[in-house]
């Protein structure tokens, strides 16, 4: 009888919730909204109103850019198109791991040049 209900309810029978639904409640974090006002401007994100970026993080990204292979390149324009790892590997005829890897890849290098630059 058990196993039936397991079965129908995808929960272990007399459980009150799912260790589903127990789960979100260890990952939630509560923040208070004053804290987050308090923060310095520094670390706020500031976004243009129209979605456009500034000549400013044109160059900077320009900049970063440039220096990776063509083929870094790709997968970062790609992805920054709104492509899915899965379509952009349909479209290279490779793996979706190779795609997710080469994007992280590269943009920990873009990271660490920005950590490195002196003018950005």
């Amino acid at each position: 009888m058990n196993t039936i209900e397991w079965l129908q309810n995808g929960r272990q029978p007399g459980a009150r919730r799912g260790a589903d639904r127990r789960d979100a409640y260890k990952r939630t974090i509560l923040s208070d909204p004053r804290l987050i006002d308090a923060l310095p401007e520094e670390y706020a994100i500031v976004q243009d109103p129209d979605g456009e970026a500034s000549d400013w993080n044109r160059e900077r990204i320009a900049i970063f850019i440039c220096t990776d292979r063509p083929r870094e390149r790709y997968f970062y324009h790609a992805r920054c198109a709104k492509y899915v790892y899965e379509e952009i590997a349909a479209l290279l005829n490779i793996k979706k791991g190779t795609v997710q890897k080469n994007i992280e890849r590269s943009l920990l290098k873009m990271k660490n040049r920005a950590n490195d630059s002196l003018f950005v």
